[in-house]
């Protein structure tokens, strides 16, 4: 059974390190994109993420910057020191409730996606819980399995990725480029919801796991080179799976309306059109993604609590979780409450390594070494 970082008596290797980072970007493009350049970008995910990797190598020295002042120590650990006992615990709660939403959110999304391109009659919650029980498990495996599972997935995806696209060619049109998930997208407040997902999202997970990677100097060479592979997933994903779901291949199974022989025949479904399968490689990645936030939660809530184990806190966060990924999608529901909370959490972790920073000078903290 494998251990958590803090908790291991050896460190963990450089891919493993390449393969949690590039598992908490892939999906979300780069580490960071800063609200401005993503507008100015007008939605395109290769000049985004372009103009968007500067940025992320700047957001990436600041982390290094706080794990040198701060060793052995994540964000919710350090927090107190810098910001007062109780700012401290409070900004540290805040972290670690976005921490729960974005898998609540997350799951809720698959089960969506499920439920209407695959499973027609299976309720959303059925499809909800199955997500859960598969990224709770993946969560308990602990980071280091998590980051071999993540790694082994991400190069099978990658794999896959390139034939697929280059087989569904013929598809290939750019006015199918569109949204095509079942969510109404436009209570969403536009470019300032997508540039605040980037900014935050691995920027949570870099806080929290990379000050227990000791060998800081072989990091950033691994972290960019798991930047750009997420990068490159993404923007296959994105381009090939909105380019072939457009009118021509989007539409329901040509199979009996049992949901039974539907799964069956779900592998065959697949071959019959190959553009579904580019929805089944994003649930996949997906699932990578979430289990590795789940684990984020619980490992950050052990610390708030000042517990020994993260495994009781990640079986008491599961509910929760589940409970939250079900309310309804209305103004006062789920998808609401994430884009506000995604959009302040954004602004939040995006300038939190340079309020750190400043507060740490402040108070005369040295780097360790």
């Amino acid at each position: 059974m494998s251990r958590l970082p803090q908790e291991a008596s050896r460190r963990p290797g450089g891919r493993q390190v390449m393969a949690v980072i590039f598992c908490s970007v892939v999906g979300r493009s780069f580490i960071t994109v800063p609200p401005l350049l993503i507008r100015e970008a007008g939605y395109s995910a290769p000049l985004a993420a372009a103009m968007g990797l500067p940025f992320a190598l700047l957001y990436l020295h600041l982390v290094m910057r706080l794990a040198r002042r701060f060793p052995e120590q994540s964000v919710i650990q350090y927090l107190p020191r810098l910001a007062g006992k109780w700012g401290g615990r409070t900004l540290g709660l805040v972290f670690i409730l976005f921490l729960v939403l974005f898998p609540a959110f997350g799951i809720r999304y698959m089960g969506e996606v499920t439920s209407v391109y695959f499973l027609e009659l299976t309720p959303q919650a059925v499809t909800g819980l199955l997500f859960l029980l598969v990224v709770g498990a993946l969560a308990y495996l602990g980071l280091e399995d998590a980051a071999r599972f993540a790694q082994g997935t991400f190069l099978f995806v990658l794999s896959l990725l390139v034939p697929l696209v280059l087989f569904s060619a013929n598809n290939f049109r750019w006015s199918f480029i569109r949204p095509v998930f079942p969510l109404e997208w436009s209570s969403f407040p536009g470019p300032a919801f997508i540039a605040a997902e980037h900014l935050m999202n691995a920027g949570s997970l870099l806080l929290l796991f990379f000050p227990y990677f000791t060998h800081r100097e072989v990091i950033a060479g691994q972290a960019v080179k798991g930047v750009l592979l997420a990068g490159m997933a993404t923007i296959w994903i994105v381009l090939g799976t909105l380019a072939t779901f457009g009118p021509a291949t989007t539409g329901h199974f040509l199979v009996p309306s049992v949901e039974f022989v539907r799964a069956i025949r779900l592998p065959i479904s697949l071959v019959e059109q190959p553009s579904m399968v580019f929805g089944v490689l994003w649930i996949i990645v997906t699932i990578n993604v979430i289990g590795i936030y789940l684990l984020a939660a619980a490992v950050a809530l052990k610390q708030w609590l000042g517990v020994k184990n993260y495994r009781p806190v990640l079986a008491a966060l599961l509910p929760l979780v589940y409970v939250l990924s079900q309310l309804p999608l209305v103004p006062q529901g789920i998808l609401a409450l994430y884009a506000r909370a995604v959009y302040l959490w954004g602004v939040l972790v995006g300038f939190l390594p340079v309020l750190l920073l400043l507060l740490a000078v402040l108070r005369g903290q040295k780097d360790a070494s």
